[in-house]
């Protein structure tokens, strides 16, 4: 007996030695980097990998006019009750900030001004259970939304251009390329609301509920980064990804590591930049991520000292712009290959909209200016970033396209958890991101991001 003790003490002392396993971490976005912290705090070793030169990915704060302003995810209540982020912002002590705006839509057309959203009610005043039954009528015979919105408005040419670049705003691609499964969010539009999550609630006025950091949402990457600081690698886009023994990561800085598990938090537009080994990756599984289309939308920030003319937006069909609770501060938001912009092609892109912004805001901006990769740079001036020209993002956030409902959506189990076919773990590899997030109804949010990391660290801790 007293030899079996004594080799069971043996053994319980060499596993307390043990090393912790590696994992290594690619992406020091908000996922990877929520996920980096939740695996650090439990004892792994980790490390953190970034092809930027900063943290923080779509997560990107700077100072317009010496204000926070948001050119990435801003409304943290765009993910709806956002659960997962808020526990985490008060974990790490930040404050949030709320700020409201009333949503009425107005339609710049030559130059007059028309109020949209009373138009809207005007001629198209649904109530919710026959507008339902209209739109699935319509859905029937359509291959995409803008089947649905020609349906919809075949002689309203006002209705048609200003819904068409609200959904391709909110949802990311250009009308004729949005899936039939936004119409969830063209129901809410119509019924004078913005999505499931910012729906009409059924007062006289439509307010958008605005959450965000106090001091700029890049506080909370920040915050994530300062607990990882001797583990976070800058500059290192990686490269190829192999496995023997282990995996083995190379980065395009020169720098090479090997783990024992991997977590993917990169876009999937990113994944056709790196050589995987078949058999970390399996071709087909890899050709289906690199399918995955990503929102062509990007904003212009600008500073203002005049008083908005009209309550709520403004679109001239091709962009919209709005004053999320700050009127100190003016958002253009542009969509298609308006989204497109260039240090060098910023401000003939930005100066089209001149004429809307005088007329809505009552003042003449500066030259526009793209920003640099520096958070909380201060502006003085319109500026901007383009996410679709973006090397290590190349657009907005994930989208679905007519097709890839069931590519992108399918649900599958893995050790308890559910999670996305398409993104389920494979031999100690894992994908965590607001592409893998199982929010559904709020793909794209920053809340997605931390939900799927939070999810992730939990099927890691079960191996």
């Amino acid at each position: 007996m007293k030899a079996i003790f004594a080799l069971l003490c043996i053994f319980n002392l060499s596993f307390a030695f043990a090393e912790p396993p590696k994992v290594v971490v690619v992406g020091a976005g908000l996922a990877g980097l929520t996920t980096a912290y939740r695996l650090q705090q439990v004892g792994y070793d980790v490390e953190v990998f970034e092809a930027r030169g900063r943290v923080g990915g779509r997560v990107f704060t700077v100072q317009v006019g010496g204000r926070p302003a948001e050119l990435g995810g801003q409304n943290l209540l765009d993910g709806g009750k956002a659960e997962n982020i808020l526990s985490l912002i008060e974990e790490l002590g930040l404050e949030t900030v709320l700020q409201q705006e009333e949503l009425h839509v107005h339609y710049l057309d030559g130059d007059t001004i028309v109020d949209a959203s009373e138009r809207l009610q005007k001629v198209y005043g649904y109530t919710a259970e026959s507008l339902r039954t209209r739109l699935e009528q319509i859905r029937l015979a359509s291959n995409n939304m803008q089947d649905m919105l020609e349906t919809l408005f075949q002689e309203d040419k006002i209705l048609y251009e200003t819904i068409k670049v609200y959904l391709e705003a909110y949802e990311g691609q250009p009308i004729e390329k949005l899936s039939l499964a936004y119409m969830e969010t063209l129901f809410h539009m119509l019924m004078g609301g913005l999505s499931s999550a910012h729906p009409n609630a059924g007062g006289e006025k439509v307010y958008i509920d605005h959450l965000v950091i106090k001091g700029g949402n890049s506080l909370l990457t920040e915050a994530l980064g300062a607990k990882l600081t001797s583990r976070i690698h800058l500059n290192a886009p990686l490269t190829s990804l192999t496995k023997g023994r282990r995996f083995f990561l190379t980065f395009g800085n020169g720098e090479a590591v090997e783990a024992d598990s991997v977590i993917l938090a990169i876009p999937c537009s990113t994944f056709e930049d790196i050589q995987f080994d078949p058999e970390v990756l399996p071709s087909a599984k890899l050709a289906k991520i690199c399918s995955i289309p990503y929102g062509k939308n990007s904003k212009i920030m600008m500073p203002s000292t005049s008083q908005q003319k009209y309550v709520g937006s403004i679109t001239n069909g091709r962009t919209i712009a709005f004053s999320p609770g700050d009127l100190k501060i003016r958002t253009l938001y542009y969509v298609n290959e308006y989204s497109r912009f260039t240090a060098d092609t910023i401000e003939k892109v930005f100066s089209i909209d001149r004429p809307m912004i005088e007329k809505a805001f009552g003042f003449s901006p500066k030259r526009a200016t793209v920003a640099s990769e520096v958070p909380f740079a201060n502006y003085d001036c319109p500026v901007g970033h383009s996410w679709p020209n973006d090397p290590y993002v190349k657009g907005s956030y994930s989208s679905l396209i007519p097709g890839q409902e069931e590519i992108y959506t399918a649900l599958t189990e893995y050790r308890g958890e559910k999670v996305k076919e398409l993104f389920a773990p494979h031999e100690g590899l894992f994908f965590v991101g607001e592409h893998a997030s199982l929010l559904l109804e709020f793909g794209g949010t920053m809340e997605a991001a931390v939900e799927s990391a939070e999810r992730t660290v939990r099927l890691l801790k079960a191996r």
